[in-house]
């Protein structure tokens, strides 16, 4: 009698050890993440969506670029009507180059088309769109040259050698925002390509 139950005591336990290595979730179960999470978002197929999506986000991207350089030629009027001598001499050039930023990028400040008036014009409006990329081109060209002259001027206080700093760190704020518009339209940068060796 004593073996028999021994013997259920053995199986109860067997039986228990079992049902508890069967429950285990399996470690590929754990680990594996949703499958939706890995799919990369798609870009638009269709070549009227594609342009609209273009249009519309470098077209809100141009408005803060404009912004950006409205910042820095008001910095640079401000400085330019507190500064003397070298200073104030550099920064004509500097508001000069500032200024015409601002009216290049002015003519394509407007609303974005709708994906209807894209489909009735889509070629002159992807012209458009081509059209802009070379004169955010142009304007970041212009920043570039007026961010080197502003590295070039010195002030005769601390208070204004600060308000230079400041500048320049607006002219590179415009900068960046110009390569966003540039990315945002479909564009890329157009950097200087060295002279030939003779």
């Amino acid at each position: 009698m004593k073996r028999f139950y021994d013997r259920a005591a053995w199986i109860a336990l067997l039986v228990v050890v079992l049902a508890g290595c069967g429950s285990k979730t399996k470690p590929e179960e754990q680990s594996a993440p949703p499958t939706d999470t890995l799919k990369p978002s798609a870009a638009p197929s269709d070549p009227n969506e594609a342009l609209h999506e273009q249009l519309s986000s470098g077209l809100f991207q141009l408005s803060a670029t404009l912004d950006s350089i409205q910042s820095a030629l008001k910095e640079a009027k401000d400085l330019q009507r507190d500064a003397k001598g070298a200073l104030k001499e550099g920064l004509v050039d500097v508001v000069d180059h500032l200024d015409s930023c601002g009216a290049t990028l002015a003519d394509h400040n407007e609303d974005p088309p709708t994906v209807e008036e894209i489909k009735k014009n889509f070629a002159p409006l992807d012209d458009k769109r081509l059209k802009t990329i070379d004169d955010v081109n142009d304007t970041l060209s212009d920043l570039k040259e007026s961010k080197g002259m502003v590295s070039g001027l010195t002030g005769d206080t601390d208070e204004l050698e600060e308000r230079v700093t400041r500048l320049a760190a607006l002219i590179d704020q415009a900068m960046e925002d110009a390569r966003g518009t540039l990315q945002a339209l479909g564009g890329q940068e157009q950097l200087p390509t060295a002279a030939p060796n003779k």
